[in-house]
């Protein structure tokens, strides 16, 4: 089933309006991912399903690194978190755990630990998203 541009929700980037909402990235890029899947929706939907599993797996990885105070822990789980979620055209959710990422490698483990509840919030938004959209 294809994944449809939820109403109110800017699809892509490019339909987004105005210099204010620049600064804050699409929630899904939907028209960039599938246009990297070269137009495939079957691709769209089967690499979106999969990262819905996989974030759940990523998220208790970085929470025992946060329990353990392993800002190395942190930085990796969050780098993984970045990476697939930009892959996906999940810009805010890759921001987000850029934000994490950048403060666990720069030693500031207080400001990365605090980054995670935007994280969690992020997520939360796409789950909710595709739970809604598929």
């Amino acid at each position: 089933m294809p994944i449809p541009p939820r109403p109110g929700q800017p699809a892509s980037a490019g339909e987004q309006g105005g210099d204010a909402d620049a600064a804050v990235p699409p929630l899904f890029d939907r028209a960039g991912l599938l246009a990297r899947c070269m137009g495939k929706e079957e691709l769209v939907n089967k690499l979106v399903v999969k990262f819905m599993d996989q974030v759940v797996e990523d998220l208790e990885t970085l929470g025992g690194a946060v329990s353990a105070e392993d800002i190395t822990g942190i930085a990796t789980a969050s780098h993984r978190i970045k990476g697939s979620a930009a892959n996906l055209s999940m810009l805010r959710l890759s921001k987000a755990a850029a934000g994490i990422e950048g403060h666990a490698r720069a030693g500031r483990l207080a400001k990365a630990i605090k980054g995670i509840q935007n994280l969690h919030m992020e997520i939360l938004r796409i789950q909710d998203y595709f739970s809604n959209g598929m």
